[in-house]
């Protein structure tokens, strides 16, 4: 037993006591059987009188391999630290753990869930369970199965923002579950909040990224982060699965779905296959689009939503090759309040019985099921619209005519 006495805020020690035969030092607690409040060592810790805590001492919790030397370790915080301090290790847990804050500060670090489930201690404050920091690079797989990363904490505020990965850096998702089980509208599995200073990468080729309330993915950055998916899973149940505000989202495989947001809202969407669909509103909206190949996209008022910043200026909406987009499309004017065209107006609502076609190289258009122009009839006149098609940007410019 090791006292500390004060009034004032230090940083608890390290171990320095000699654990039991097969056991490790797992952290500090203000009670000697483990029911008390667990610290670990190099915590931040404030007196406010005369403090017993006490060393636990445990199974081992995870291991780091580094080259062809492995070290266990009795708390996730110490294996984190441990690989930070030699990139391309390997942490690998050993059992389902509730951890303090972790972060990421280390080069090609890799950690293998191995059926085992991190959840963000109960005691904690943090927001974040896990922190990705800039220039760090962190893939996590799964190599059992049912093993997770999971964000759920104990009276938070329903204006407080919390992710259970928090990416400043390269992060990518192999495997696993990364949930947020917060239950606020700020809840998200991962996020790169407005304060990142970089250009974040998220690549997923497998395991599920899920929110209960909030975004499962949520860009926030004012550079933008870079999303490739080509597998695995992304839901959400209560937003858009993916919302992005300068950031872009290339998707080849996998499946993206929500069950009252958008799919994929804002930012800048390059599609060439994959299941894309929400339940209730658009599967895609306010995004520039690059449709290619055959992408699976639904959604219940349309498929895509495309926002057209006004009748004169380039959307930036785009459509690779010579594909022909049919069934549900849907595109607004979000900016003319001067016109007739009023702020949100539905320019043209395209189901079954319109279709955007390529008519020639340049030129795609909107047509009926008999292949007439589709028109808007107002008072005044009659105006006619035609996506133009700039070949050298592939971007889609809305073109008005009137008669």
């Amino acid at each position: 037993m090791q006292e500390i006495t004060g009034y004032s805020s230090t940083t608890l020690p390290s171990n320095e006591f000699t654990p039991p035969t097969g056991k490790l030092f797992g952290g500090w607690n203000t009670k000697a059987d483990g029911t008390g409040i667990k610290y670990d060592a190099e915590e931040n810790f404030f007196l406010y009188g005369d403090t017993t805590l006490y060393a636990q001492w445990v199974d081992p919790v995870a291991s780091v391999e580094t080259g062809e030397v492995t070290t266990e370790y009795g708390t996730v915080v110490d294996a984190v630290k441990a690989a930070n301090e030699a990139n391309g290790s390997t942490i690998t847990l050993k059992r389902n753990s509730a951890t303090s804050a972790l972060s990421i500060t280390g080069n090609n670090i890799t950690l293998d869930l191995n059926g085992c489930t991190l959840e963000i201690d109960s005691d904690s404050s943090s927001t974040y369970l896990l922190t990705v920091n800039s220039s760090a690079s962190l893939t996590i797989k799964d190599s059992g199965t049912n093993g997770g990363i999971y964000y759920k904490i104990k009276q938070q505020s329903s204006y407080t923002a919390s992710q259970a990965i928090c990416n400043y850096g390269f992060l990518t998702i192999k495997g696993g579950t990364i949930k947020n089980t917060g239950g606020t509208s700020n809840s998200y599995a991962i996020a790169t909040p407005s304060s990142s200073s970089s250009d974040a990468k998220l690549t997923i080729s497998g395991g599920t990224i899920s929110s209960d309330s909030a975004y499962a993915i949520y860009d926030g950055s004012s550079y933008g982060s870079t999303i490739t998916v080509s597998g695995g899973t992304i839901t959400s149940k209560a937003k858009d699965a993916v919302s992005l505000s300068k950031g872009s989202i290339t998707v080849t495989q996998g499946e993206i779905s929500s069950t009252d947001g958008s799919a994929i809202k804002g930012g800048i969407s390059n599609i060439s296959g994959g299941t894309i669909s929400s339940a209730n509103t658009y599967a895609i909206a306010n995004s520039n689009v690059t449709l290619s190949s055959n992408p699976q996209i639904t959604g219940k008022n349309a498929d895509i939503q495309l926002t057209i910043p006004n009748t004169y200026n380039d959307a930036n909406h785009k459509i690779a090759g010579e594909l022909t987009m049919s069934t549900t499309l849907r595109i607004t004017d979000g900016q003319s309040s001067t016109s007739w065209l009023s702020d949100g107006k539905t320019i043209f609502n395209a189901d079954n019985n319109y279709t955007i076609k390529q008519d020639d190289v340049d030129k795609l258009k909107l047509v009926d099921s008999k292949g007439n122009d589709y028109k808007y009839m107002s008072s005044y006149r009659t105006y006619t619209y035609t996506l133009q098609l700039d070949s050298s940007k592939n971007a889609i410019t809305l073109k008005e005519t009137t008669s």
